[in-house]
């Protein structure tokens, strides 16, 4: 890839071989005129002074081309060192680097243009269209029309085709230029994978999507309790709204026997760097207090460092009510069982293996409890 540009080193080369002439024909004139004036003369003393001159004049030319010659030649190998190092640049980038013919031809490229596209060396590609790596050929009109438009883009997005058939998103970054040698505009620019980036953002769309529409409050913290995000969930679970709480420390919504209660959560995943669950109970904006099932989780950063947490929390209230209305149930049914003065089992309708038996059962058979359990309705 030519990337110095010529106009210098043609400037010198034409100056170089210009002044040497224009520097031996200024002697020579000037060596002419004084030779007339000597032949003119006839006085000895007249010769000398001319051939003073002339000697002095043959010393300065000769000095201004030797030093005009050492400057150009310092100037020639601080080009050609320039321009190894635009190539050593060029070929180890880690940004994919290329030179194409307008119609698509590759001139040029660097090995992580190739990596980019999964293909192992250079001769692979040079020589070759562009046009395989477009999803379609309208893409690639689309990019030639806005680069001739504009000369000059500047992280234009693209979508392209890798050589499995997998497609990356890159930032493209090129120039029409003319060149030497080369028929008609030749496009410049440089490759950008920001594949990664865009996968990123679309799992980072999902889960907020995920999060937004959760019936569970899902609110993250930092490692001092200072509420960052808040999703609609919380706001259903605590009728608190998004601007009434972020930025304020997450200690609120514990009850006043529980005031301390997040800040040993914290506390003890900045140390353990664990998830903690457990249940507990908050407080709602209207002051009623709610049974919670907790979840509390680290957020670290790059170097796995606790920065904060990001809490789950959903409403089990009304599971606990179930639960407790239930639990009731069964001690009151339990008691009208054992108690009852009549023999009565529960027993399995396909086993007819006895269950539970009461103490009117156990007193009317004569079998002790384990001894029921043991056999089945037709043992009796």
């Amino acid at each position: 890839m030519k990337l110095a540009t010529l106009a210098p080193r043609r400037w010198l080369s034409v100056t170089g071989k210009s002044l040497l002439p224009m520097a031996a024909l200024t002697s020579g004139i000037i060596f002419g005129i004084e030779i007339a004036k000597m032949a003119s003369a006839s006085n000895v003393h007249t010769w000398a002074t001319p051939l003073i001159t002339v000697f002095f004049v043959t010393i300065v030319a000769a000095l201004a081309s030797f030093t005009f010659l050492r400057r150009e030649e310092r100037l020639r190998r601080k080009m050609a060192s320039n321009e190894e190092r635009y190539r050593l640049l060029f070929e180890r980038s880690l940004v994919g680097a290329y030179r194409t013919t307008l119609d698509g031809r590759v001139l040029d490229c660097n090995v992580a243009f190739c990596q980019m596209f999964g293909y192992a060396s250079r001769e692979e590609v040079i020589g070759n269209s562009v046009d395989v790596g477009y999803l379609s050929p309208t893409d690639r009109e689309q990019f030639i029309d806005k680069l001739r438009a504009e000369r000059h883009l500047i992280n234009f997005e693209q979508r392209l085709r890798r050589r499995d058939g997998t497609v990356a998103t890159v930032l493209n970054s090129a120039t029409l230029a003319e060149e030497e040698n080369v028929s008609g505009p030749v496009i410049k620019g440089s490759l950008t994978d920001i594949s990664a980036l865009r996968h990123a953002e679309l799992e980072h769309r999902r889960l907020a999507a995920i999060v937004r529409c959760s019936d569970d409050a899902i609110i993250s913290l930092t490692i001092a309790g200072v509420i960052e995000t808040w999703n609609q969930g919380a706001e259903r679970v605590y009728g608190y709204s998004a601007n009434e709480v972020i930025g304020k420390s997450i200690d609120f919504l514990a009850p006043a026997d529980r005031s301390t209660e997040f800040r040993q959560i914290l506390e003890r995943i900045g140390n353990d760097n664990e998830v903690s669950e457990f249940e507990t109970f908050h407080a709602r904006k209207d002051s009623r207090q709610i049974a919670i099932s907790l979840s509390v989780s680290p957020i670290t950063n790059s170097t796995g460092v606790v920065v904060g947490a990001s809490s789950i929390a959903r409403d089990i209230t009304e599971k606990k009510r179930s639960e407790d209305a239930l639990r009731k149930s069964e001690v009151q049914y339990r008691l009208l069982f054992d108690c009852n003065p009549f023999p009565m089992w529960v027993f399995d309708r396909n086993t007819l293996r006895f269950l539970a038996v009461n103490q009117a059962a156990i007193l009317q058979y004569g079998f002790s409890e384990q001894e029921l359990l043991a056999m089945t309705i037709a043992d009796i």
